[in-house]
């Protein structure tokens, strides 16, 4: 599946509209946009597959964030979580840190960082991505509802907004339910 293939499936769903195609562009990012932020659909879309680690050292309390950095996931000094702060939050212990802007800020000597990266958008039109090519339904009504808003066509816009909120919600829940570890565990009888 590439970005190709996404463009003439939402063709057929927008009656194979050419008047749209030099706009196709500009629809997928906006739908991209909306998978990171959850802005207009309650969630942002979180999978497995963007999910990293790194190790940072902090100098004068500060480190900055990787390039591909999208959302924390947790923080710690390697052995003991680091609680989040608020930036204006005057007090700092050795277990707490704060993001402002592109940074990290902590007393702790070393923060391990779990994190989500940014996830590859679709530019070129044999581009391609995990959420491509295992969740289609985001990106099919994320790309729809962002094409019938342009076009004022209310009705169709809140429908594939719908699909697009159902599609992340599945998503999620379908990653989170994989990360469960079942080993280990014990069931009392």
């Amino acid at each position: 599946m590439t970005r190709a293939d996404l463009v003439k499936y939402v063709k057929r769903y927008a009656f194979d509209r050419t008047d749209l195609d030099d706009m196709m562009g500009v629809y997928i990012s906006l739908a991209e946009a909306e998978m990171r932020t959850g802005a207009s659909v309650g969630q942002p879309l979180r999978l497995s597959a963007y999910k990293a680690r790194v190790e940072l050292i902090p100098a004068d309390g500060v480190a900055p964030l990787p390039n591909d950095y999208e959302a924390i996931i947790r923080a710690s000094d390697g052995s003991c979580s680091l609680y989040y702060r608020t930036p204006e939050t005057d007090h700092r212990t050795k277990y707490e840190y704060t993001v402002i802007g592109s940074e990290i800020h902590t007393s702790a000597g070393k923060v391990v960082l779990d994190y989500y990266k940014e996830f590859e958008p679709l530019v070129a039109e044999t581009d391609t991505n995990v959420i491509l090519t295992k969740y289609l339904p985001i990106y099919l009504h994320g790309v729809l509802h962002q094409l019938y808003m342009n076009i004022d066509e209310q009705q169709n816009s809140a429908s594939h907004l719908a699909k697009f909120d159902m599609a992340i919600r599945s998503a999620n829940a379908a990653e989170n339910a994989s990360q469960i570890p079942l080993e280990g565990m014990s069931i009392p009888l």
